[in-house]
């Protein structure tokens, strides 16, 4: 019980700048490099038209809340790997999953065209020439790597790829996994120019992927097109992005990729809610109707396969979501995640020494009055996204030790008061 715990977050975020990118680009592309640079800082950011932070979380001007937006856009870590560092430090996070995607405060392009990464949550979605994309993913992957290089065993970064080229994506992965990186960003299926994940043409991603043993990890992103409302871009990134990220969990089954890559691991990041038991009885359902057409490729029921392939990232957790997994036996397959440094996540910048970091409040909200055992906690917020990702337990333990990272004692001590400054999801009770 008082023994340091593993934080492992499953959902951290960082965007270099472009002047840091520039220096990846080949000669060749510099001049596109410059020009897109140029067209994304003159829309002043990812988004064009009325759009804020506060306004897609509804924040009153003047408010807490607001201010804690803007602190999150202006965190040192957004940018950089060392200030990330000293962030996850505080809170006591010992290793990070790192997506793209950091608030940008019209700095750090998200939604970039051609030639620049064309990130965000979705890369490869904007922009015609795809040549210069391919080329855009590869200058960031390599920034990443070598930004994860400096303490390797704290970083979990994700390599974007070029989905509409199963072969580029091949050379991506086995270069991502001798460059350092862990894991693969797997977009939602959105991408009308990408094949679709049941079509056998992607055998040789999920075998190599396999071999190198790099999860595929999604996270929820926009999954609507057209203008919407910035009021209702939160509420609706939420929704429909999250059942997105869903889709590729019954194509990946019925069409056997499990039963043929039994260790290859799928995550699914940022969806709250206790939607994995529903997920998994609709699909349990649908595979028995229609079982004499997918046996043959996919013998299990599709629950079997969830149990041992699927994972959720549960960000921000929230106590009855934690109920929810823990009593319905999902402990091994759910990982905790701070959202770093979003302001929906459970990170915020610190002026008081004195005061506890939110994020470990926020733990101790999601899991003190749930009746977890020390066990279930463990494997939640740490244990599992170690099995999933192949870390290295033992260094883990010592930074755990280092940077005095909260105890079972600790998170099960129920919180006084929730945050005047809490972000919007940090503290759910719904």
């Amino acid at each position: 019980m008082s023994a340091p715990v593993i934080l492992v977050s499953c959902d951290s975020h960082i965007s270099p700048l472009m002047s840091e990118m520039r220096r990846y680009c080949p000669q060749r592309y510099l001049r596109k490099f410059d020009d897109d640079a140029s067209k994304d800082r003159a829309l002043g950011g990812s988004f064009e038209g009325d759009f804020s932070i506060p306004t897609i979380f509804c924040m009153e001007k003047g408010s807490a809340a607001e201010q804690r937006a803007k602190e999150t856009t202006e965190a040192k870590g957004n940018c950089n790997m060392s200030a990330q560092v000293e962030d996850m430090n505080r809170d006591g996070v010992a290793a990070s999953v790192i997506f793209h995607g950091a608030e940008d405060n019209g700095r750090i392009p998200l939604n970039a065209r051609g030639l620049l990464p064309g990130m965000g949550l979705l890369p490869g979605m904007s922009g015609e020439d795809l040549a210069a994309s391919a080329v855009g993913i590869h200058i960031y992957n390599q920034w990443l790597a070598d930004a994860c290089s400096a303490q390797p065993e704290r970083h979990i970064g994700l390599a974007y790829i070029p989905c509409w080229d199963v072969e580029a994506c091949v050379r991506e992965a086995e270069w991502a996994r001798k460059a350092g990186l862990r894991g693969i960003h797997f977009p939602a299926h959105l991408n009308p120019r990408c094949p679709n994940y049941d079509d056998p043409v992607w055998e040789p991603f999920w075998s190599t992927c396999e071999s190198l043993g790099m999860p595929l990890v999604t996270h929820s992103g926009p999954g609507f097109e057209g203008s919407v409302n910035p009021r209702l871009l939160g509420p609706l990134i939420q929704l429909e992005g999250a059942a997105a990220s869903r889709k590729s969990v019954p194509r990946l089954i019925f069409s056997g990729v499990f039963e043929r890559h039994p260790s290859l691991k799928l995550v699914l990041t940022e969806a709250p809610g206790p939607w994995y038991p529903a997920m998994i009885r609709e699909i349990d359902e649908t595979y028995l109707i229609f079982k004499l057409n997918i046996a043959p490729k996919a013998p299990k029921l599709p629950s079997e396969y969830c149990a041992t392939n699927v994972f959720v990232g549960a960000s921000f957790i929230a106590p009855y979501e934690a109920k929810t997994y823990i009593q319905g036996g999902y402990t091994r397959n759910v990982m905790w995640g701070s959202d770093y440094p979003h302001v929906e996540g459970t990170w915020e910048a610190y002026t008081d020494p004195s005061v506890p970091p939110t994020t470990r409040l926020s733990l101790r909200n999601s899991f003190a009055e749930t009746g977890a055992t020390e066990e279930q906690i463990r494997l939640i917020v740490g244990e599992n996204a170690i099995a999933v990702f192949g870390l290295d337990r033992a260094v883990l333990a010592r930074v755990a030790e280092r940077i005095k990272a909260p105890t079972i004692a600790e998170i099960l001590t129920p919180i006084k008061a929730i945050p005047e400054t809490a972000g919007p999801y940090a503290f759910r009770h719904a």
